[in-house]
């Protein structure tokens, strides 16, 4: 525009018209599309709900006892005279005595958790190889959330080794608790 020419736009509002579908479970509101388009979309969502339950019923699986070796499940100290400090037994389950010593060498490996004096890990995966275990859970304590790794093998001992790195010089030594 230049020098006083006045021009008057035109406005033209255009409202789609709202479609409403399911799509997984899920009522979409949204603007009328080409019915390849359309197509398309549901192909896509389709193939997206196949792979999510697929990945939900593989972390199923790996999270359960079944990644875990048995041998494992229990409570767990760095000396058997603090199996009694740190653990009883309430309705059948393994707990921490109260108040629970945050800074103690300890463990109770559960089926598809395991839990210590400062945190819970949930295993997302377990896979043995030459008589060790990689171990691959997400832990929470009281202010963060993480991803951990430990390597663990049972001696002939019946202890348990345990590092983060899988290095032996890293390692440390636990004993079962009878209870």
């Amino acid at each position: 525009m230049s020098g006083g020419e006045a021009t008057q736009a035109t406005h033209h509002r255009w409202q789609p018209r709202a479609v409403y579908s399911i799509v997984a479970g899920a009522l979409r509101v949204g603007r009328e599309e080409p019915e390849e388009k359309t197509m398309h979309a549901c192909r896509r969502v389709t193939v997206a709900a196949a792979f999510g339950f697929a990945a939900l019923l593989a972390g199923e699986t790996a999270g359960s006892a079944a990644g875990l070796d048995r041998t494992l499940l229990g409570a767990w100290t760095a000396s058997p005279q603090d199996c009694s400090k740190l653990f009883a037994r309430r309705g059948g389950a393994i707990v921490y005595k109260q108040p629970v010593d945050k800074f103690a060498q300890a463990a109770i490996v559960e089926s598809g958790r395991i839990v210590t004096p400062s945190s819970v890990c949930r295993v997302q995966g377990a896979a043995s190889a030459k008589g060790e275990t990689k171990v691959n859970a997400d832990c929470q304590d009281s202010i963060s959330f993480t991803h951990a790794t430990a390597y663990i093998k049972i001696n002939p001992e019946g202890q348990m080794i345990y590092s983060p790195t899988g290095d032996p010089e890293l390692a440390t030594t636990m004993t079962r608790c009878q209870l």
